[in-house]
């Protein structure tokens, strides 16, 4: 397949760019995927934002591994391999959420890593130079931004303005 470049942007290599979209968004979605186990008994309803989230997450992953497929970037046992790897839930000290002073430190966590990925996702659409990714990371900083969002709106006992990264622009 050919794969028009735009030679005006400094480059960042297809391969190397999708690997790590992918690697990256695989580990929020275990992350999430964890958090929402973590709130079930506390806060039944943060922990379906939690599964919401981590099933986002996963839609973004089969999104991504498609297109990058298509553009045979990747073959689907390399993405199967890692996707194996990346869905191991990381280790917690204290598992289940027992207080709102655990829960709000959770979910603010939870919104600075979200802001950070979006700070990420806005970096990698700069420098792409592949015109076949540019809609898909444009509609990932947008899903991205309501994502952080929704995180800012859900930590208890307070609703706080939109941070910097939230307030720039979506995509200039």
């Amino acid at each position: 397949m050919l794969v028009a470049l735009d030679t005006k942007k400094t480059v960042l290599l297809p391969e190397e760019g999708s690997l790590r979209a992918i690697a990256h968004e695989a580990e929020e979605g275990a992350h999430y995927y964890q958090l929402s186990l973590r709130f079930l008994a506390y806060q039944p309803a943060v922990s379906r934002l939690f599964d919401i989230l981590a099933g986002e997450c996963r839609e973004r992953v089969k999104a991504l591994a498609s297109t990058a497929e298509r553009m045979q970037l990747v073959e689907r046992a390399t993405l199967k391999a890692n996707s194996r790897v990346l869905a191991e839930a990381p280790a917690c000290s204290h598992f289940f959420v027992t207080d709102e002073g655990m829960a709000s430190q959770l979910i603010r966590e939870a919104l600075q890593r979200a802001e950070q990925s979006l700070s990420c996702y806005r970096f990698w659409f700069g420098l792409n130079a592949v015109t076949a990714w540019q809609p898909l990371l444009k509609d990932i900083v947008a899903q991205k931004r309501a994502e952080c969002r929704l995180l800012a709106e859900s930590v208890p006992g307070e609703y706080s303005p939109l941070s910097p990264v939230l307030a720039e622009r979506c995509i200039a």
